[in-house]
């Protein structure tokens, strides 16, 4: 199983989430690179996407990047937002990104 964690982060936040994930993983056949810098996808299991959530939404290097995922890709989406608990934007930003995926499909 080769699995990918990859992120998008202007301020450092959502590098920070992607690192953490990344060093839980117990395997040996993973990587961990910012979204702009992933070629290809079709080598992984599993992907593991982050982003800081920007307008209600997903910023456009992850929009981008999810639209070119193959069929199939299993996918973990994680964001960061500096806004209360519970808040409406994150929960926005994941539906988007969510619905991003299965037109993907």
């Amino acid at each position: 199983m080769k699995i990918l964690v990859t992120y998008y982060s202007k301020t450092g936040n959502t590098k920070s989430i992607a690192q953490a994930i990344f060093e839980a993983l117990d395997l040996e056949d993973k990587e961990m690179k910012p979204v702009k810098e992933v070629e290809n996808t079709a080598d992984y299991s599993l992907i593991f996407c982050g982003f800081p959530v920007h307008a209600h939404s997903v910023p456009v290097p992850v929009h981008n990047f999810i639209k070119t995922l193959n069929p199939g890709t299993k996918l973990a989406l994680f964001s960061t937002h500096g806004s209360k608990t519970d808040g409406q934007m994150p929960k926005e930003a994941i539906h988007h990104a969510v619905g991003l995926a299965k037109d993907a499909d």
